[in-house]
């Protein structure tokens, strides 16, 4: 996606975008898939078991730390979209490698669906950093 603008001189300086609105579209995916699989969690966690049993206990313990992840994820791209770079950047990378990191111990530990949950963050982060290398190989404004 290409936007033109008028510069003071009068001529027309192409802005190229796409990298950033993709990244911020990652992650808005990101906390919606968050906030859905906290909501199915939440909805099912008595379904196969009693409500009172330490498994329904367990699903609902999962189903509010996606819901949790998913909030910190949405402050985290808050700040990206009005900063776009700087520490913003460094705060949505952390953000993916700590809940990373903690769906590998919490998987090793205590419950096989962080596994599956885990891939989510690695995926996030891989299509940030690819999106990043676009952005810096496009030419910058000041090059123009």
């Amino acid at each position: 996606m290409d936007i033109v603008v008028k510069t003071w001189q009068g001529r027309d300086d192409v802005i190229t975008r796409w990298p950033f609105y993709a990244s911020v579209a990652v992650l808005g995916c990101e906390c919606i898939v968050c906030f859905f699989a906290g909501y199915i969690e939440w909805g099912y966690r008595g379904v196969m078991v009693g409500t009172d049993s330490a498994e329904a206990a367990e699903q609902a313990r999962f189903a509010i730390e996606l819901y949790a992840i998913g909030a910190l994820n949405l402050l985290a791209s808050f700040a990206f979209l009005l900063r776009r770079s700087g520490w913003s950047w460094w705060l949505v990378l952390g953000m993916q490698v700590g809940v990373f990191v903690l769906a590998v111990i919490e998987g090793v530990l205590t419950d096989l669906g962080w596994f599956f949950f885990s891939s989510l963050p690695l995926l996030t982060l891989f299509l940030l950093f690819a999106f990043r290398m676009a952005q810096a190989r496009l030419k910058p404004l000041s090059a123009i």
